[in-house]
């Protein structure tokens, strides 16, 4: 059998020690999956808040158990949504080492918060360089079809 050996432009970060999160920065449609999911994180916070404000401050055992189902349901639900959004290879629940994503981190943030923001720059970068890409794609093509018409006259 022959191998073929593309350039997927996918790249790999290590994720505090866990395990290596693997996606292209400058897939396009990870940038759609991902508006999606911060879409549905937002719902996700919205219903959480809503469960805790119904406990008026006070927590009696049955709500306590309540509210920590939806929040695993939650978690494993943001999970699934991750791998969606970056691939099916990355497992979140072992990098993030059994945390939950909505686990308060020692800045006051949620896991998952930091893990975005984290991202952010690497993101930024990705969508960038294929905006770059495509222009430049689009420059070098108006030249060869004006090369063509001029080859032409």
């Amino acid at each position: 059998m022959e191998k073929l050996k593309i350039d997927l432009g996918v790249k790999e970060y290590e994720i505090n020690g866990r395990g290596v999160l693997r996606f292209s920065p400058t897939d396009p449609g990870l940038y759609s999956r991902l508006a999606n999911f911060t879409e549905q994180l937002e719902e996700k916070q919205k219903e959480l808040k809503m469960l805790d404000d119904l406990t008026d401050g006070e927590m009696d055992l049955e709500r306590a158990k309540e509210l920590a189902r939806r929040m695993d349901e939650t978690d494993r639900f943001l999970k699934d949504r991750l791998s969606y959004v970056f691939g099916e290879e990355n497992d979140f629940d072992q990098l993030f080492g059994g945390v939950s994503t909505l686990a308060t981190a020692s800045n006051g943030e949620w896991v998952i918060t930091n893990f975005l923001n984290a991202l952010k720059p690497e993101l930024q970068a990705g969508a960038e360089s294929y905006w770059k890409n495509k222009k430049q794609a689009a420059v070098e093509q108006a030249n060869r079809n004006r090369a063509q018409r001029r080859a032409g006259k």
